[in-house]
């Protein structure tokens, strides 16, 4: 069953490590002040290892004022609770993530005169995480606290290990919650390749 707040999330991790659960990610003790120093940053770098199911979502980016000085004809703005753009609704244009003419925003360029996209976001409901994701964060939780808390590298790259084990089981097991995706060849050159 899939962790129902981040605590449970931290506290599979910090059992997983052999170390006894806290009541909350703010608790006055050293083991709860290391999980949420680094519980946003970790919730992050998983949710953005792939498309989780109930993490991604379509928007039309808002176009802003401005050219590109070179090689690009518009600037879009990126979305504010996005984590990785998985691709756009016309794959006829290039796209890239950059820093606007601005010098500080974080923008999508494309020659597209609009741009729509799918994206990773920045999913903070844990409820609606699946088993698999929640149980993949609780491992890099293990994994990332272990130095910490164990002074102990070895048990820290084993969990390391075993995060990155999980991540792919997750990855997959999360996949087939989707229709599959058919590749028809259209010449022997593409037979070949796949």
């Amino acid at each position: 069953m899939a962790a129902s707040s981040e605590t449970g999330i931290v506290n599979t991790g910090l059992i997983l490590l052999g170390e006894l659960p806290i009541l909350s990610l703010t608790d006055d003790s050293d083991v709860a002040r290391a999980a949420n120093a680094v519980f946003t940053q970790i919730r992050d770098e998983v949710l953005a290892q792939h498309p989780w199911n109930g993490c991604t979502k379509q928007v039309t980016l808002a176009q802003l004022s401005g050219t590109p000085i070179f090689g690009w004809s518009y600037q879009y703005v990126y979305p504010s609770d996005g984590l990785r753009i998985l691709f756009t609704d016309d794959d006829q244009y290039a796209w890239k993530v950059s820093i606007g003419t601005d010098g500080q925003s974080k923008v999508v360029l494309s020659n597209a005169p609009t741009l729509a996209v799918e994206y990773i976001f920045r999913q903070t409901n844990v409820s609606r995480y699946g088993s698999w994701l929640s149980f993949a964060m609780s491992k890099r939780m293990a994994a990332e606290l272990a130095l910490t808390l164990t002074q102990h590298q070895g048990k820290a790259q084993g969990l390391m290990a075993a995060y990155q084990g999980q991540l792919s089981v997750s990855k997959m097991m999360d996949g087939q919650e989707q229709s599959t995706s058919e590749v028809i060849s259209t010449t022997l050159t593409d037979d070949v390749r796949l």
